[in-house]
Order: structure tokens, then sequence, then C-alpha cells
């Protein structure tokens, strides 16, 4: 079943995404998280780097949601039902400033780490 949820919530995610290194992602999410002033407020660039940004992360935020219906909790992250796509962005940010090392790794689990570590399943 956990191999099941896994292999669903990968296909979540846009391909274009999944290949994107976790330097990549930080340098396309810059000017989003320049632009984070509130949870409520979000005046973002429209621009290209700025949405493959918000779209990696609201993918990855359906994933945990359709990863966490499951009894298994298939990614191992079990961040607040409440979480914000902007938390997402800057705790990502944060873990990849703080681990220069695993910038050439694939965002997405760069990320999974980055969440692991934050809201991690008991």
């Amino acid at each position: 079943m956990k191999n099941m949820v896994l292999l669903c919530v990968l296909l979540v995610l846009p391909a274009t995404s999944q290949s994107q290194s976790a330097a990549d992602m930080q340098s396309n999410c810059r000017d989003v998280i320049s632009s984070l002033t509130t949870e409520e407020t979000i005046q973002m660039p429209q621009d290209y780097r700025s949405g493959i940004c918000w779209g990696f992360f609201a993918a990855i935020q359906k994933a945990m949601v359709i990863a966490n219906e499951s009894s298994e909790r298939a990614l191992g992250v079990c961040a607040p039902a409440e979480s914000k796509r902007s938390q997402l962005i800057k705790v990502f940010d944060n873990y990849v400033s703080e681990h220069p090392e695993r910038l050439h790794e694939e965002a997405f689990w760069v990320a999974l780490n980055a969440y692991s570590e934050v809201w991690g399943c008991e």
C-alpha cells in the first residue's frame, strides 16, 4: 500500500518539477521568497520562474495531502492541514541554505527531507 501511495504522489508532480535541482528551485523561488510579507498577502512577480516555484510547491502540497490520507504516512511528513504554501517555500529555502551540499540533488527529495525535519511523523 505504501508503494502505491508513493506512486500516486509522484504522479501528481509535474515531470519538469521532478528534474529541478534544489539549487534551480531555490533560484526560481528567490523573488517569491522576497515577496512573502504575510501569510495572507503575497504579491509575487508574474513571471515564469515564480510560476515554476509556486507550481512546484503547489504539487508538493497536494502530494502531502494525498500521502497523509493514507494510514501509512507514505512520505514521512505530517505537516499540519493548515500549512500554507508560503511556509513550504520558506522551510525549503532555509533547509537548502543550511545544507548547500544538497543543492545538486532533486528538489522534490530535498524538500521532503526538509519537511520531515520540521513536520516528521512520530
